[in-house]
């Protein structure tokens, strides 16, 4: 797992290229970038699969965010907690600002660990200066919701 500084630093990096590429109108970002914000640990062969997705397509719509997605073939990946999906299409929607960075997953359209009868869904995560917010839904989602303190 990344020390909180490092961790800070390449979160903070992501945001703000991401809010460069907003106030340009449109950018992308690689998916398997997302992944590691998440502190996803891969193999190899998953990180190729992630990487074979391409990247998450943002689009501005507004002064403060916009829309993203990514498309692709489905990804299963067994993690040694549980099964990670990625679907088809991953898309919601962002906003975006100075250090400040909220992706709203689309129901539907969001990676989802599983185990057993159990899905959770990502439905949000959020990037300040200061903290890192992953807000998981389902029936176990207030169990596995983290904040991690950046500071």
């Amino acid at each position: 797992m990344n020390e909180p500084s490092s961790l800070k630093e390449k979160l903070l990096q992501l945001s703000n290229s991401i809010y460069t590429q907003h106030k340009c109108g449109t950018g992308s970002v690689r998916l398997l970038d997302l992944a590691f914000m998440l502190q996803m640990e891969l193999t190899p062969a998953q990180e190729a699969m992630f990487t074979a997705r391409g990247s998450v397509e943002f689009k501005s719509t507004s002064p403060e965010g916009g829309t993203f997605e990514n498309k692709g073939e489905v990804v299963n990946l067994q993690l040694p907690l549980a099964m990670m999906n990625v679907p088809a299409l991953v898309a919601g929607k962002y906003q975006s600002g100075p250090n400040l960075l909220r992706l709203d997953f689309d129901n539907g359209k969001t990676l989802s660990g599983k185990k057993g009868f159990f899905s959770a869904p990502l439905e949000r995560i959020s990037i300040t200066e200061n903290k890192l917010h992953v807000r998981i839904g389902g029936p176990l989602g207030g169990m596995l919701t983290r904040n991690v303190d950046l500071a």
